[in-house]
């Protein structure tokens, strides 16, 4: 039996082998869902039902490992708590371990989207560096990494090497389980990041308050150039997400570098977890060797799960997956459109120094990776985090209103019962997502450096936001470190540098599980690969998300 997407036909879809169908396929006819019912909670019964046969859907498809969790994706049940069922059954080691780490379903699409846009409600900040407090040892304190420009935090003052003691006039508690202490992850992201106003007090006695508003983050921190008394020149840029917003400023950055002749950039990472595709793709084409932008190299391949991979070769050719540098940037992300041309920003680097840490992933990895085999790159800090594989972002919205969008258009046997069950879903499952990993990304040579658990540096550095130094003075540690490898000196700036302070003072590990973010992101004007009638034409769509 041929297999259909689902939002083709309604009532058909089976496995091409005439297998089962997981979950129910009559989402139109006006019956109870199936699966365990709670007659006081029917509302939640049809949310399920409609975000597992979504989320099962798209995982059926592109889910790079579908291969390997074909039991469990026929086991899926239309009542299943959707979160949790995507959890568990993602890709994992015989002994259980998660090899994938990052496909999940989300019930709050437009927060998580967020995280890979750059607008979002924020107070504009970063903290981590979590220490246990020697004076109080149920609390930590936290420090302050960086500062978004034109953020409330900047404007009320709080800036990098900040040490937090007090959230709102309360400590940051540690929750004991025998002799080890965990973090409250809740009260950190309630009080310190979701929140809508928000009191630090400092460790010097200040206080700061914030009220949290919705802007773009810039993740272009800072760029300068740094000069010695040998007249020597070297860039530097401290990046800490690929966004699309930002794409204008990394070519206002790398104009200014080629004005003033840089051959040397120091690429500072360290922070940057990852963002839009389309973001390393502008990047890349302006840190890149001119010749071989002009000339469409190839600097990215993708592998994906059998079935996905012929798809798309019979849909794109035999280049299906790979992706060229170019000056030219005509994409569509988030319902706006981005007209870029990078050709006059192309720096004419000859060596990058990149900067990174356990927090440079995804794009940031890729970026090195697709670089290497052009030019040489240094790595400087800390093993970077290992996410070697990319995801389609889609939220709920999008697929069943395209459901809708579609059976409105074109008329079969089974538009009503299409379009009933597209409403249906836009009611029950509204601002759902599911990021669901799809494709191992690679250099024009087929290697993927980070994978499985990151790329080691050439030198080892250590970060640390207390040294009385600010991004771009070539004294904080993580520079100086660097500048140094690159055999440029620069005289001594004012500063108190410090020794990094201890840790966990007391001995004890204090454990942070950090909320993941989704990497690299990029909107597409079509989702290849569905399950389709070829008889019935593709449908057009732009809304789907991509993300690595």
């Amino acid at each position: 039996m041929k297999r259909f997407f689902y939002i083709i036909l309604a009532m058909a879809l089976a496995f091409s082998s005439c297998e089962k169908q997981p979950v129910n396929q009559n989402p139109g006819g006006g019956t109870t869902p199936t699966g365990p019912t709670t007659p006081q909670e029917p509302e939640k019964n049809w949310t399920y039902y409609y975000v597992n046969n979504f989320a099962y859907d798209l995982m059926d498809t592109y889910y790079l490992w579908k291969k390997e969790i074909k039991a469990q994706l026929m086991a899926w049940t239309d009542q299943e708590e959707p979160i949790k069922k995507v959890a568990s059954i993602r890709y994992k080691d015989n002994s259980g371990n998660d090899i994938d780490k990052w496909t999940q379903v989300t019930d709050d699409y437009k927060a998580f989207m967020g995280d890979v846009t750059g607008v979002t409600t924020t107070y504009g900040y970063d903290f981590y560096d979590f220490e246990q407090d020697k004076e109080n040892t149920n609390r930590v304190l936290a420090t302050v990494r960086y500062v978004y420009p034109n953020s409330p935090a900047s404007e009320a003052g709080l800036k990098r090497g900040d040490v937090i003691v007090k959230v709102n006039g309360k400590d940051i508690p540690i929750i004991w389980q025998g002799t080890a202490g965990y973090l409250d992850t809740d009260f950190i992201y309630d009080q310190m990041v979701y929140s809508s106003n928000c009191t630090l007090t400092l460790k010097d006695g200040s206080k700061v308050s914030m009220t949290a508003r919705e802007m773009i983050e810039n993740p272009v921190i800072m760029y300068r150039v740094i000069d010695n008394e040998k007249g020597q020149k070297i860039g530097y840029l401290h990046y800490t997400s690929f966004t699309a917003e930002s794409c204008a400023s990394l070519i206002e950055a790398c104009q200014y570098f080629k004005s003033e002749g840089i051959k040397e950039l120091v690429l500072d990472l360290r922070y940057n977890g990852g963002g839009a595709v389309v973001a390393e793709e502008v990047l890349i084409s302006m840190l890149a060797p001119r010749a071989n932008v002009e000339a469409g190299d190839i600097f990215e391949t993708e592998v994906y799960n059998t079935e996905y991979a012929a798809q798309m070769v019979k849909m794109y050719g035999p280049e299906a997956g790979t992706s060229r540098l170019s000056f030219q940037h005509d994409f569509r992300f988030d319902g706006k459109d981005y007209h870029f041309n990078t050709e006059d920003a192309n720096i004419g680097l000859e060596k990058i120094y990149a900067i990174v840490t356990g927090d440079s992933a995804s794009a940031s990895e890729a970026l090195i990776c697709c670089l290497k085999p052009f030019m040489p790159v240094v790595l400087v800090g800390k093993q970077t985090y290992g996410k070697y594989c990319g995801g389609y972002i889609i939220g709920s919205d999008d697929y069943f209103q395209d459901i809708i969008d579609y059976y409105t258009e074109n008329h079969t046997n089974d538009s009503a019962e299409a379009i009933e069950f597209g409403k249906n879903g836009l009611k029950y499952a509204k601002n759902w997502g599911l990021y669901v990993m799809f494709s191992r990304y690679a250099d024009k040579d087929g290697v993927t450096l980070c994978m499985p658990d990151g790329i080691k540096p050439d030198y080892t550095a250590m970060d640390n936001p207390q040294d009385g130094f600010q991004f771009g003075d070539p004294n904080e540690t993580m520079l100086k470190t660097t500048l140094r490898r690159a055999g440029f000196t620069v005289t001594e700036s004012s500063g108190s540098q410090q020794q990094a302070p201890a840790r966990f003072d007391t001995g004890v590990e204090i454990k942070f599980q950090r909320r993941e973010k989704p990497g690299m992101v990029r909107e597409l004007t079509s989702l290849p690969g569905h399950r389709r009638d070829p008889q019935i034409p593709r449908i057009s769509n732009d809304r789907y998300t991509r993300a690595e």
